[in-house]
């Protein structure tokens, strides 16, 4: 068994500049698995676009998806663990959404079927955020007037915010960061202008998601890959942590590297140089 994990993020570093991973990427990561490295990927995203975003890619370990909060085996289409936001947690997120009439996705998870419900798309990142989305078989779309009334007795595993200005992704984030037993996430998009705000139970990230998969596939050391704020618990506990090229300024500074861009396949290319095969035991 190989002793090493490595684990990407996806938007931003393991992604290209379009949103999708290159041929090239592709042909690389498969070639490395199929000789029995361990690779997986740790992402924001849910089921509804990973699925066939990683279509082709044949993941033989559990994702990490919604920021560590779920663990998904994208082969079978199946969720293998999912924490859920606290009841306190829950009513203090609704409270604050619905007394202030505040658009947002709050995500529920049974059987492996996420439904997000929502009050009324509101600006232009919000909307093209759920247009990307809709229509996918892992994700229902539900709207609804009240979060508190239509989340009662659900597993809510995050909250999200799609806004199209910084100032109020910072108000946000500094309203639910006050709230007890959640951890929150702030940063800009992508693809464009527009801002993510997430909040998820307490002690979830990328990290946690990663030591679950570690402990499943018995890895001694994780090298991972990243380039946004929410990847910095995930290069903490990482023994060996790598920035793309293009990553932010606080994602560099963090990471005991720096290797080639997205654009052009920095983590499959240093994975083809540095995980070789000769390497697994």
């Amino acid at each position: 068994m190989a002793d090493t994990l490595y684990i990407s993020d996806l938007d931003g570093t393991l992604l290209g500049p379009d949103g999708r991973i290159s041929p090239r990427s592709r042909e690389i990561l498969n070639g490395l698995i199929s000789q029995g490295v361990q690779f997986t990927v740790a992402s924001a995203r849910t089921p509804a676009t990973v699925v066939d975003l990683l279509d082709g890619l044949y993941l033989r370990l559990p994702a990490v998806l919604m920021t560590g909060t779920l663990l998904y085996d994208v082969a079978s289409r199946t969720a293998l663990a999912a924490k859920a936001l606290s009841g306190p947690a829950l009513d203090a997120v609704c409270t604050l959404l619905d007394s202030t009439g505040q658009e947002a996705l709050l995500y529920c998870e049974k059987d492996s079927h996420l439904t997000a419900y929502y009050r009324q798309f509101t600006g232009r990142f919000e909307q093209e955020f759920v247009a990307e989305r809709r229509g996918s078989p892992y994700k229902t779309f539900v709207q609804t007037d009240s979060f508190a009334r239509a989340t009662r007795g659900c597993r809510v595993l995050a909250a999200l915010l799609c806004l199209d200005d910084a100032a109020g992704a910072s108000r946000w984030y500094k309203a639910f960061s006050q709230l007890d037993d959640v951890d929150c996430f702030c940063y800009v998009n992508n693809y464009g202008q527009g801002y993510t705000v997430e909040v998820y139970p307490a002690g979830c990230d990328k990290a946690t998601g990663l030591e679950a998969v570690k402990q499943l596939c018995g890895a001694k050391h994780v090298v991972c890959f990243g380039d946004n704020l929410n990847d910095l618990p995930l290069f903490a506990a990482a023994d060996r942590a790598l920035a793309v090229g293009n990553a932010c300024a606080e994602a560099k500074q963090a990471a005991g590297e720096v290797i080639g861009p997205n654009s052009e396949d920095g983590v499959a290319l240093w994975l083809q140089a540095h995980a070789r095969p000769e390497a697994v035991s």
